[in-house]
């Protein structure tokens, strides 16, 4: 029978050198309304992201205070954003507008 030490929240088996957390029922409890505020900051952020485009803010205005770059902010709120939502289609990957440009230089050229 192997002998286990606290240390901590930790405990080990002092032979086998394995340390596994330990949560108690209090640490589960509060990491648990950690989640519950992440998940209620998130839709609330996203409620007001929505809000702000559809007032026409642009992905800039919003990044400063988002601490993120537009891009961050575009890419995190894209599937909400209301004015992306009335194009009725996804803008082109780089890729794809390559291709397109490719092709429409081509045909000039003929």
């Amino acid at each position: 029978m192997t002998a286990v030490v606290r240390i901590g929240h930790f405990r080990s088996a002092p032979r086998s050198g394995n340390i596994e957390p330990m949560l108690n029922a209090r640490h589960e409890a509060a990491l648990g309304e950690i989640v519950a505020v992440h998940r209620a900051l998130d839709a609330l952020e996203r409620s007001l992201v929505v809000s702000a485009r559809a007032m026409g803010a642009t992905w800039a205005a919003l990044a400063e205070p988002l601490a993120l770059s537009k891009q961050g902010v575009r890419k995190r709120h894209l599937a909400v954003d209301p004015i992306f939502a009335r194009r009725g289609e996804r803008p082109p990957t780089l890729a794809e507008y390559h291709a397109e440009m490719d092709a429409a230089l081509g045909v000039a050229r003929e």
